[in-house]
């Protein structure tokens, strides 16, 4: 009646796991952590409700419109929930990284769950739709164009894989204003500045759903290392360490301390090359 649950596996290893946490109406949250044989871990998961979806000749759009989906079989049906990367951490799913091992800046990150006629799930589509996510403006500073010189801001596209508990890149979107017009490539100083005036919405074509990001790849990062001791000054190990940014959007990969209490937990570096905090 609390929400507490605990769940013991037979680890070898320092193995990697996947927590899903599921519930009708909410979106899935999805926590990776890694294991070790004589791990104690808490891991807390915070569920997120859904919006339905007003959908119409194939297109299903969020109440306030921050959300929109176009191109679907004009049978579905949608429900989902767009979240803000500084304020929504918590329901990030997996960590703040990619499968290449790079840290993510994220943007704008969401979850949609479509049903067919019958009111069964659909995962993938048979064509591709247009998934549109305003960014907001907590989260424009960390705004990059990947290809210079064509006339539009292009952003990466990243989508959760359940299984591994990574995010995977899966091709690129382009910036557009609330009407759906291309924003300029002059126009991303003010974006990254917080003078641009009106909607900035990441839009890109996509060919399955449940979470899907919009994120830059930070390569360059530190290593936080440390000790961690118990009231008595003796090493804790197994204890669970997570470095949360203060400068930045995200958090590093859970790391499980050794037996002498070490840890070594990858951070963003404060300031990237291009000047991304």
């Amino acid at each position: 009646d609390e929400g507490n649950f605990s769940l013991s596996l037979s680890v070898a290893g320092v193995q990697r796991a996947v927590l899903r946490v599921e519930r009708d109406g909410f979106a899935v949250n999805f926590r990776t952590f890694e294991l070790t044989p004589s791990a104690d871990l808490r891991v807390d998961a915070v569920l997120a409700p859904l919006e339905t979806l007003a959908c119409a000749a194939g297109t299903c759009a969020s109440p306030d419109g921050n959300l929109q989906i176009a191109d679907l079989d004009p049978t579905f049906s949608a429900t989902a929930q767009i979240f803000n990367p500084t304020t929504d951490t918590e329901a990030f799913p997996g960590n703040f990284e990619d499968d290449a091992g790079n840290l993510l800046i994220s943007g704008v990150f969401s979850y949609v769950e479509l049903k067919d006629s019958d009111g069964n799930g659909v995962d993938t589509l048979n064509a591709e739709a247009t998934l549109s996510m305003e960014i907001p403006y907590a989260t424009r500073s960390a705004v990059g164009d990947e290809v210079v010189g064509n006339s539009q801001i292009d952003v990466p596209l990243y989508a959760f894989d359940a299984v591994s508990g990574t995010w995977e890149r899966e091709g690129s979107g382009v910036l557009v204003d609330g009407a759906g017009a291309l924003i300029p490539e002059d126009k991303l100083a003010d974006i990254r500045g917080g003078t641009f005036g009106g909607a900035v919405v990441a839009r890109g074509s996509v060919d399955h759903f449940s979470y899907w990001n919009v994120d830059w790849p930070i390569e360059s990062h530190g290593c936080i290392h440390g000790q961690i001791v118990d009231e008595n000054g003796q090493p804790a190990n197994s204890a669970l360490v997570q470095v949360a940014g203060a400068t930045y959007v995200g958090t590093s990969r859970p790391r499980v301390t050794s037996e002498n209490g070490i840890f070594c937990a990858e951070a963003m570096r404060s300031e990237g090359s291009d000047g991304r905090r």
